[in-house]
C-alpha cells in the first residue's frame, strides 16, 4: 500500500513538472474559433451556453466584449495550465492581457 502511494505521488509530480516545463519551453499559436475570456467563470458560462445550444445568449456575451473568439495564428505565451480541466491561461506575445481558453485552442 505504501509503495503504491509513493508511485502515485511520483506520477503526479512527473505530470506537474512536465506541464510546467512545457509551458516555459516553447511558443504556442492559437487556433481559429475557440472561446476565451479574462475570467474562468465567464469562460465556464460561455461553454455552458455553447453546450446547451444557446447561440443567442452566447452571441450577446461575445457582443458585450466579456468573451471573445480566437483567431488563427496569434502567438501566445502559456501562463498557466489547469490540470485535468481542459483550460489554459494564455497571453498574446507583446500584450499584458491574460485570458482563459480551452487547451485545444492552442498548438
Amino acid at each position: 500500500m505504501k509503495k503504491q502511494s509513493i508511485a502515485i505521488i511520483a506520477v503526479i509530480a512527473i505530470v506537474i513538472f512536465t506541464f510546467t516545463g512545457i509551458a516555459s519551453a516553447r511558443s504556442y499559436y492559437t487556433k481559429q474559433g475557440y472561446p476565451f475570456s479574462i475570467s474562468r467563470e465567464l469562460l465556464d458560462k460561455a461553454m455552458s451556453m455553447i453546450s446547451h445550444g444557446d447561440k443567442a445568449a452566447f452571441n450577446k456575451l461575445v457582443a458585450s466584449g466579456l468573451v471573445g473568439i480566437t483567431r488563427s495564428g496569434v502567438e501566445v505565451t502559456l501562463v498557466d495550465t489547469h490540470l485535468f480541466s481542459g483550460i489554459v491561461k494564455i497571453r498574446p506575445v507583446g500584450s499584458t492581457v491574460e485570458v482563459y481558453t480551452l487547451t485545444e485552442a492552442i498548438k
